[in-house]
């Protein structure tokens, strides 16, 4: 079973220490992250490799990978969405923002503690999908098309939204 990460490190220390931090978060300790999901149910987990070389920034490669219960856009169900995260942080001081190691996402850190668990929950926000959805073969609000181009040519005049007009120069609209 995995350990608990901590909520707030040293990374510039644990760096020079080229330090592997290994463990979860509960996703309901991620509030950014729980916001957007169906529930806070499951866990996160992270690993990180720190390390600094003599006269350059520390470096960190992290691999994350959860699960979280996302909401459908097309049905409103909850819908699985499996995150498998590979980030590779330049740690920089704000006073030498352009020192960073070509290649990699810089991360402005100061020296002391830092919530390691924001940077985290960072990566995962961007991961996410801007609509999640079903895919469309199994999501319930995906209508089931009859075979053949009649049935077909019917669904798609039934859901324009301008079907009723059609009606209208046949006298079948509703007043």
């Amino acid at each position: 079973m995995s350990s608990a990460l901590p909520k707030r490190v040293d990374l510039l220390r644990l760096a020079r220490e080229r330090a592997v931090l290994d463990g979860e978060y509960r996703l309901a300790e991620l509030p950014r992250l729980s916001a957007v999901c169906a529930d806070s149910g499951g866990v996160v987990r992270a690993r990180i490799a720190l390390r600094r070389q003599e006269g350059a920034p520390a470096e960190a490669d992290l691999r994350i990978q959860a699960a979280p219960m996302l909401v459908c856009q097309r049905c409103l169900e909850p819908v699985a969405w499996p995150l498998d995260v590979h980030a590779h942080w330049s740690l920089v001081r704000e006073d030498r923002k352009t020192g960073g190691i070509e290649g990699r996402e810089p991360v402005v850190v100061e020296p002391g503690d830092v919530s390691l668990a924001d940077l985290i929950e960072d990566e995962l926000l961007l991961a996410l999908p801007l609509v999640p959805a079903h895919a469309p073969e199994r999501c319930p609000a995906t209508p089931v098309l009859e075979a053949g181009a009649e049935a077909a040519a019917a669904a798609r005049r039934a859901a324009s939204p301008f079907a009723v007009l059609e009606t209208l120069g046949r006298g079948e609209a509703e007043t």
